[in-house]
This record gives structure tokens, sequence and C-alpha cells, in this order.
């Protein structure tokens, strides 16, 4: 199967996401039309072929950001886990989703964006909680099977959605830690550590059923 060559918009995107990414945008607005074009290699006129003002150009930078992959595209986030503890499953299922944010060269632009107040209403709130609750129900899927094999249960009334809301909110704060300290396995470190401790905190082990007596 011939690989796909990104189209010229694609290119342009890609350049933005680029340049926040660097820190050479360090507000949203400062994504000029010439900086982008340059550094995707065009001359500034074929910005303005795909879009009419940087606010367009910059709503669709935030879709192209926050984009979910269709349900064909998506992989379990532990496929076929091996046998091993409660702690070491639930980090490997973490760690990769981590992981998979952390090289995600979008993911330095949805955190510049959060911390930047850009998506506090709108389109791009809209974009953001939808990108949010994927992930989550994502997780909410491992998690079920982790914790049943584990025989553990969300502690009343708390469900598995919150437990998943939880650790996804871990894997946010590990993201966020690494890139602004730039000490990646300290904060690393501290995910282990914390991360079975909200878990198990947000859950108890599921009381077996008492034996009739003969």
């Amino acid at each position: 199967m011939p690989s796909h060559h990104p189209t010229t918009r694609e290119q342009l995107i890609d350049a933005g996401i680029r340049l926040f990414r660097e820190g050479r945008a360090t507000i949203l607005r400062s994504l000029t039309a010439g900086t982008v074009a340059e550094e995707a290699g065009f001359h500034r006129q074929t910005f303005y072929r795909h879009w009419e003002t940087q606010c367009d150009y910059v709503a669709d930078l935030m879709e192209a950001v926050f984009a979910i992959s269709p349900p064909d595209d998506k992989r379990p986030l532990l496929p076929d886990p091996p046998a091993t503890s409660f702690a070491e499953r639930l980090r490997a299922t973490a760690r990769k989703e981590a992981d998979r944010l952390w090289e995600d060269p979008r993911g330095a632009v949805r955190i510049g964006l959060l911390a930047m107040g850009q998506l506090t209403d709108g389109r791009p709130r809209e974009l953001a909680e939808a990108f949010y609750l994927d992930s989550v129900q994502q997780l909410e899927s491992s998690l079920e099977d982790i914790l049943a094999e584990a025989g553990r249960r969300p502690t009343p009334p708390l469900t598995v959605q919150d437990v998943a809301r939880a650790v996804r909110a871990q894997i946010t704060g590990f993201v966020v830690e690494a890139a602004f300290s730039g000490e990646q396995r300290r904060a690393r470190q501290l995910f282990d550590v914390m991360l079975v401790e909200v878990v198990c905190g947000l859950t108890e082990p599921v009381e077996q059923p008492v034996e009739p007596a003969c």
C-alpha cells in the first residue's frame, strides 16, 4: 500500500504544531501566515489559499490537535496482558497511554492551549471535552478487566468511570510535570507510586459470598 503523502494543508497544520511545540509561537496569535508558511516551506500566499484569516487557521489547528482516531484505528491499551500483579498491570496500562500522549507532537499543543486559557468555551472546549471523554472511555474498558481479575471494585458510590477519570488525571499530571520540569524519569517515578495509591484508595476487595454450612 502506498504511503500517504501529506497535502499542502496538512503540511501547514503540521508546521503550526511544530512552531507551538518548539516554543517559537508562545501565543496563538503569533502564528502568522508568513511564519507558518515559511516553516512548511511555502510562500505566504499559499497560506491564504487555504485560510482567509489567522483565526480560521487556529480553529483548524485546534481541530487537528484534538482529533479523535477512527474506531478502526484504535487498539486496546494493553493487548494480551501478561499474568502479572495488579500493580504491574495497572502501571503497564497507564504507561502505554502516558507514553502515547508524551510521544504525540500534538500533546505539547494541548498542554499549551490549556495553560493559555484557550479551552474555556466555544468550539475549543467542545473539542477538548470530546477528546478527554474518548480517552476516559478507553481507560475505563481496560480498568474493568484489571479490577475484575484482581478481585477489586470501585468503592460505592464510585464507578469504574470515576476510577478511569482519576487515572486519566494522573496521566495528565505526569505529562505536564515531565514537560515543565524537564525530568521525565523523576516524573515517571512519582507517577508509578501515586497511580497505585490512587486506584487502591478508590477501590476495595470484592466480598466473597459465604458458603452455606452443610
